[in-house]
């Protein structure tokens, strides 16, 4: 993609690599007060593209993230993991409220990464780029256990795995490219 900054819709629907299984295992885990509280896109932006973001910590050694958008609220619950010297989210969506209770049974919740960076007053996401592992799988070099459906790559791999995949990304700015920028609310 040739923008530098999406919205989190953009990233979450395009960009971004879904896994069966977190990032994280116990150890991994840390916590940052700085990501606490409620961030915002830039209000610059239309209407329909901002967001707000409100990190809570919550009782599992992680976040409860509302994220907000087209004034829908979703909850997602997140941890943020220290691997190979840097940050990154895992984010996990909460249990839909759907009224549709046969259309909801279709739907699976997974994983997403995003590479994190707070700074002061600004938050920074990077989310694992489908290009890059479509590319890495089209190569025959995706050597994590993965399935592919239709024009989707589903990381199945274990916990150990997305690590490994994860810190030999960490060397390739083609893995991370695009970014959300969001801002601490006032």
């Amino acid at each position: 993609m040739k923008k530098t900054i999406l919205t989190a819709a953009a990233l979450l629907t395009a960009a971004c690599v879904p896994s069966l299984h977190p990032l994280y295992t116990g150890k991994d885990l840390v916590f940052d007060p700085a990501l606490t509280g409620a961030w915002h896109t830039d209000p610059g932006e239309e209407e329909k593209d901002r967001q707000r973001w409100r990190f809570v910590r919550n009782e599992h050694s992680g976040y409860t993230l509302e994220h907000t958008e087209n004034g829908e609220t979703r909850t997602f619950t997140v941890h943020l993991v220290s691997l190979g010297g840097a940050r990154f989210l895992d984010l996990y969506p909460d249990n839909p409220s759907l009224a549709n209770t046969f259309y909801q049974a279709f739907l699976m919740p997974v994983h997403m990464f995003a590479r994190v960076n707070v700074n002061g007053g600004n938050l920074e996401l990077r989310f694992l780029s489908d290009d890059w592992v479509k590319k890495a799988q089209r190569a025959g070099r995706l050597y994590t256990a993965h399935e592919k459906i239709e024009d989707t790559i589903l990381l199945t791999a274990p916990t150990p795995a997305l690590q490994q995949l994860i810190r030999g990304a960490l060397t390739d700015p083609k893995a991370f490219p695009d970014r959300l920028k969001l801002r601490r609310a006032e």
